[in-house]
């Protein structure tokens, strides 16, 4: 960030780490989510910023979507992501369905010499 705030000779803010309390419950419990979820969101307000952005794992992730839905006004200012994982992993599951068939198993498997365990 200090180098391409010097070429762009305009300077930039430092980026901010902030610890959260550690809160002793399962983490994927709604109540623990909801509490992590405000807590952040106070974070960020206290900072200037206006949207809430989170990325969890799936199981985090799928608790926290249903708290944004179950109150779209209150949350309209949460932005929710699975993580990045999570994402290439579904990403190539739709991949691998829609070409089932396509040959590209068999293109994959030889290019990069693996057995077939599908």
């Amino acid at each position: 960030m200090a180098k391409s705030a010097r070429e762009w000779s305009q300077p930039k803010p430092a980026t901010n780490y902030v610890f959260g309390p550690l809160i002793d419950s399962p983490p994927a419990h709604p109540d623990t989510v909801l509490t992590t979820l405000l807590y952040v969101e106070k974070v960020i307000r206290e900072h200037g910023g206006t949207y809430t952005h989170v990325v969890a794992d799936m199981q985090l992730y799928k608790v926290a979507l249903q708290i944004k839905w179950s109150d779209p006004e209150r949350w309209k200012n949460l932005v929710l992501r699975p993580g990045g994982m999570h994402m290439l992993m579904s990403f190539i599951g739709c991949i691998g369905h829609l070409m089932k068939g396509s040959g590209l198993e068999e293109i994959l498997s030889v290019a990069y010499g693996g057995s077939e365990t599908c």
